[in-house]
């Protein structure tokens, strides 16, 4: 992937298959896909395009699942919604019940509000959640137990927008093997959801 992006939000599922994640997933838009209110494609490539999603939920959702060589056994779910689909995302945890870990990529701009994110959940739905975003002024939210890949020095800056970064949250993913910026090489399965109506 490019680093040319003002923001966006990804999901990993690991130690899981691909089949495994898309049979969870038609399962929870069955009834929408045997409507035809959901076209479910593959091959998708262009994972960018999910860059910079506009805000707000009054359009149709998409979304799309990969795997690829470089990283077997890891699911990667990126959506066209700022979020990530957060509410998806965690109904595919609960019924796969594996390591979820959902990381918000976001740049400073003079025309946005910068919001960083770094969320895990366990097999057993034990959850750790980091945000530093900037509403009037910036805020700094932690809750749960910190993980073994955490720095926790990071979390005492004085500048609240250094606590945790988009350098920061690369550094976790690192840590747990993943360069974010080659996530979408050598695609191998891919399923791409797209919402034709509510």
């Amino acid at each position: 992937m490019k680093r040319d992006y003002i923001y966006f939000t990804i999901s990993l599922f690991y130690d899981c298959d691909f089949e495994e994640i898309v049979s969870v997933v038609n399962q929870i838009k069955k009834t929408q896909i045997e409507l035809k209110k959901i076209e479910v494609t593959g091959g998708e490539k262009d994972i960018e395009k999910y860059f910079n999603p506009p805000r707000g939920g009054a359009h149709l959702p998409q979304f799309c699942c990969w795997e690829s060589e470089r990283y077997p056994n890891k699911i990667f779910l990126i959506s066209n919604y700022e979020d990530g689909l957060y509410t998806l995302c965690n109904a595919i945890h609960e019924r796969v019940k594996k390591n979820h870990i959902m990381c918000s990529f976001s740049k400073e701009t003079d025309s946005d509000n910068p919001f960083c994110q770094f969320y895990y959940s366990s097999p057993d739905l034990v959850e750790r959640k980091i945000m530093a975003y900037k509403e009037e002024r910036w805020i700094f939210f932690e809750e749960g137990a910190p993980l073994d890949i955490e720095d926790e020095n990071y979390y005492n800056n004085k500048l609240i927008k250094k606590r945790l970064n988009n350098d920061i949250i690369d550094e976790y993913l690192r840590k747990i093997g993943i360069n974010i910026w080659e996530i979408d090489q050598s695609i191998r399965y891919s399923a791409t959801y797209i919402q034709k109506s509510w």
